[in-house]
């Protein structure tokens, strides 16, 4: 019996896809922070980076609002907007709404659609999103977004 063997460029595409998602989810979490201590600066740029990081996710926000847009690409879209407007308050409030939007599909509300690879993280409230009241960060789970 012959065991295939693994390219190495396989390996190294399997490497830079979790250096890919590592990274946003360290983006995701900056963001989440600035959020929660109210830095906006921090929260403009940590977004920022986020869009640079996931191309799919930078995409889905260009496009024009749609009736058609999931509830997270709405939250996200709320996000960005007051992100860009300086509206540390809205930018909150879209990302606890992003948040309770993500855990309502993770629990058995899921729609079959192109991941964006940007996971959730901390609540802003102090539920993580694992819906537990225990002030922990949770991170890895993947936001939907349907272009």
């Amino acid at each position: 019996m012959t065991i295939p063997s693994v390219s190495s460029n396989s390996a190294l595409s399997a490497a830079d896809a979790q250096d890919s998602y590592a990274q946003r989810r360290s983006d995701f979490q900056a963001l989440a922070s600035a959020l929660q201590s109210g830095d906006i600066n921090s929260a403009q740029q940590a977004f920022t980076q986020l869009q640079k990081d996931s191309p799919r996710l930078a995409q889905a926000l260009s496009s024009d609002p749609s009736s058609t847009d999931s509830p997270r690409i709405a939250d996200l879209k709320s996000l960005a907007s007051a992100l860009k407007s300086g509206d540390i308050s809205g930018a909150q409030q879209a990302f606890a709404k992003l948040q309770l939007d993500v855990k309502s599909a993770r629990h058995g509300h899921h729609h079959h659609a192109a991941s964006s690879g940007v996971p959730a993280s901390a609540s802003t409230s102090g539920t993580d999103a694992d819906g537990d009241n225990d002030g922990s960060t949770s991170v890895g789970t993947q936001i939907n977004v349907t272009a």
